[in-house]
């Protein structure tokens, strides 16, 4: 296939998001976040399909401890594109494989630790950078949560919705710590979701789905610590 970009703002080219680094590793991150595509592809139960849109392309290097997060990044028709990212502390620090807790409060009760999103509009206009972000899991889905967007600034904008899940894919990494005797575990879960219930408002504009149309979008909820 072929991947192009108008390279007319940040989030339609290729560009640096992250680089941190200090005395206890580092963080590099490339992001391209509406890379248009188009070309065919392999189906997973066989044969060939003729696929063109927008995708998000990053490719991350992290040399450094691997710790919790939700992250998600949705597209709406016209090209409007949103993103929030929450690494958190919570019980889910020492959980391992693949399960949920038995109620909610016990898979909500956690702690974010700076927590931030953007609203991107398609043209070159700036993004709009919203200081209070909450992803919520909601314990509904019997093969996995949906889970409740959150996010506001004191500007006055903000925007809700459910990001309704309906595929999944995980992988999770082992590492063996004090001479082997205890095995550290950072399990990495990734939802394909369609937003629902949207509502708010962004540079003075209604979000719904009605001005919007139907945002779909991918997201991670990982736990555990790697070492």
């Amino acid at each position: 296939f072929e991947a192009w970009g108008d390279l007319d703002s940040k989030h339609s080219s290729p560009h640096e998001s992250m680089n941190i680094h200090n005395r206890f590793g580092g963080i590099h991150y490339i992001a391209w976040r509406r890379m248009h595509f188009a070309g065919e592809f392999l189906l997973p139960a066989g044969g060939r399909e003729k696929l063109s849109g927008i995708a998000y392309f990053q490719r991350p290097c992290m040399n450094f401890p691997l710790f919790p997060w939700k992250w998600l990044w949705c597209l709406f028709p016209d090209g409007a594109m949103f993103s929030a990212y929450v690494p958190y502390v919570g019980l889910q620090l020492l959980r391992k494989g693949y399960r949920f807790f038995s109620r909610d409060w016990l898979e909500q009760a956690t702690m974010s630790i700076a927590a931030s999103a953007f609203w991107d509009w398609p043209d070159a206009t700036a993004e709009i950078r919203f200081n209070t972000a909450r992803i919520i899991p909601l314990l509904e889905n019997g093969s996995g949560p949906h889970f409740k967007l959150e996010v506001e600034n004191d500007a006055g904008d903000s925007v809700a919705f459910r990001a309704e899940t309906y595929g999944h894919t995980h992988f999770y990494m082992d590492r063996p710590v004090l001479g082997n005797r205890v095995e550290s575990q950072w399990t990495y879960n990734e939802y394909l979701f369609r937003v629902v219930d949207l509502h708010g408002k962004v540079s003075g504009r209604e979000i719904n789905q009605q001005t919007m149309g139907r945002g779909f979008g991918n997201l991670e909820y990982t736990w555990g610590l790697g070492l």
